[in-house]
């Protein structure tokens, strides 16, 4: 059996593109984006919380999926556990806020850049990841570390916390607690020491 600290570097990658790709694709999606070919074939994953995610997925029912991915991230109730850093690390508590800025900053540097009609801010959880895994995969180490001492783990305990809470899919919770146990790897792995912050999103009830 093995821990996350014994991955490869590929699989890391992968393992980071993969959470992040659950966490921000639609389960409608699933099938476009390829996900849907991940939980239809048999692999031989070796990192037990990882292989309870990929059954979970497995076994849940699409259209209840979708409801829930709904209820959580589309407003379809107040949000609990919004999936984007500025939510958390604005004092207002909004999106776009100047941590978006500054990490939209930090994108460019890195030469990443999103499609223009997009409406929503880059400093989304899932999105964050696959940029890591990018960052990643091209030997980018400093980016990488400068991505999660700086953009990602300021705020992450916060949303996967809070998401952990909200959600009531299996599922979904098999996805939270396998980003949290990988990230904690990644910061260990490069040392990242990110400023502590202050939870700035306060939602009733």
């Amino acid at each position: 059996m093995m821990n996350f600290s014994q991955l490869t570097d590929q699989d890391t990658e992968v393992l980071l593109k993969l959470c992040g790709a659950l966490f921000y694709y639609h389960p409608d999606d699933y099938q476009d984006s390829h996900l849907s070919d991940i939980f239809h074939q048999e692999t031989a994953v070796t990192v037990t919380p990882v292989a309870e995610m990929i059954d979970a997925f497995r076994q849940a029912d699409g259209e209840q999926l979708g409801l829930e991915y709904d209820r959580l991230f589309c407003g379809v109730e107040q949000m609990k556990a919004p999936p984007w850093g500025s939510a958390y690390l604005d004092k207002e508590a909004i999106l776009f806020g100047d941590s978006t800025v500054t990490y939209r900053d930090f994108l460019q540097r890195c030469g990443v850049a999103f499609q223009p009609n997009q409406k929503e801010p880059e400093d989304h959880f899932g999105l964050m990841m696959m940029v890591l895994s990018l960052l990643l995969e091209n030997r980018q180490s400093a980016l990488s570390k400068e991505l999660l001492e700086q953009h990602l783990l300021t705020w992450s305990d916060f949303f996967l916390q809070r998401f952990q809470i909200a959600t009531k899919s299996r599922a979904f919770s098999k996805l939270a607690s396998v980003s949290e146990l990988l990230l904690s790897d990644l910061s260990e792995r490069f040392k990242a020491n990110p400023e502590p912050r202050r939870d700035y999103w306060h939602v009733a009830g």
